[in-house]
């Protein structure tokens, strides 16, 4: 049987568990980029914390007028602003915002750098302020950020959660409806057979390697029904022509004790038609010959005659018709022929 849009069973535990798979996969990845992240943005928060002390700590320098490392201090501050890990606030999974005030950072910083190398360091004390303002808001929003990550890191857990308690319910309700099921009713149904019961009911159009095992042996049940039916009807047939057999033999026994051990007469002739009449299968019967003397037929019947077809059996008694024994039955009678040799035989003696 060709089923449509065949579905394995296998093919959809497969494709459910590498379903799930590749979303906790995809979870995973995502997880790890974000705490990889997060460790870069605390990096970042480091290091601009750290450009905010070094600003209040050029201040305090230039307040007290000790400005003789200012080139190492300018280095420094070069070193923190335009390192890979503070650069990286302009890459692309960067908001505008954070980009924005980076590079507000180093505008006002290079600023800064020109007035300490032309000697100008008191331009710079009312410019601090603002330089750490900004500095701050890039901390901020480094800091906002960050926690986006975290929420983001959080809906997409609940999300692939979701999905695959989503592909597992549904696993479960596939495997359930489609497999569970219809093995208990294949277990149900082989009960009903064991039984004798062929009469089974399968829901065989699935269209799974279950659908096809439970077409498969609702046609074998079906096949098995029709013999077994058969094999009952052989049997009852049996069983009846072996019934009729020996009630027939009995039948024989009795008929032969009435007519071959008693003195002839019409009244023994009727009760061993009598005796024929007794079988389910004789609706009537008939025994008709002539008397010797006058010529006259004599009948001695039992039953009813009706519209079926009447079977007639010459009684023969030495190459001589003595009789005829007639019968109407349901069936032809094995019987009448073998009671046929006793009847003619009493109808000779009786017409002597």
């Amino acid at each position: 049987m060709k089923l449509k849009k065949y579905k394995s069973i296998s093919g959809i535990t497969s494709y459910s568990m590498s379903l799930i798979f590749a979303l906790c996969t995809v979870i995973s990845l995502f997880s790890a980029l974000i705490f990889i992240s997060l460790d870069k943005d605390a990096e970042i928060i480091n290091l601009s914390g750290s450009l905010r002390m070094q600003s209040y700590r050029l201040a305090y320098d230039i307040t007290t007028n000790n400005s003789e490392n200012k080139l190492k201090y300018i280095e420094k501050y070069d070193s923190v602003l335009y390192s890979d890990a503070l650069k990286s606030v302009t890459d692309w999974h960067s908001t505008d915002e954070i980009k924005t005030h980076y590079f507000q950072v180093v505008r006002h910083w290079e600023s800064i750098k020109e007035k300490l190398l032309t000697q100008r360091e008191q331009e710079v004390l009312p410019i601090i302020p603002s330089f750490v303002d900004i500095i701050d808001e890039l901390v901020c929003n480094i800091q906002v950020h960050s926690e986006n990550k975290l929420h983001y890191l959080i809906w997409a857990s609940c999300v692939g959660v979701l999905l695959v308690g989503l592909i597992v319910t549904y696993f479960v309700h596939y495997i359930n409806h489609k497999v569970v099921s219809p093995i208990v009713q294949l277990s149900n149904a082989s009960q009903d057979i064991r039984q004798g019961n062929f009469d089974i009911t399968l829901d065989y159009h699935l269209n799974n390697e279950i659908g096809l095992l439970s077409s498969t042996f609702h046609r074998m049940a079906e096949k098995m029904g029709h013999i077994y039916s058969g094999l009952e009807q052989s049997l009852s047939q049996n069983n009846q022509a072996l019934e009729l057999a020996v009630e027939e033999n009995v039948l024989l026994s009795k008929i032969s004790i009435i007519l071959l051990n008693s003195e002839p007469h019409q009244n023994k002739l009727e009760s061993a038609i009598s005796l024929i009449k007794d079988l389910d299968a004789v609706s009537f019967i008939t025994l008709e010959w002539k008397n010797a003397e006058t010529g006259e037929s004599i009948a001695v019947s039992q039953g009813t005659k009706n519209s079926e077809l009447l079977y007639t059996l010459p009684l023969m008694y030495k190459n001589a018709i003595v009789g005829t024994l007639s019968c109407q039955s349901e069936y032809k009678l094995s019987l009448l022929e073998t009671v046929a040799p006793i009847f003619a035989k009493y109808l000779h003696s009786f017409s002597k």
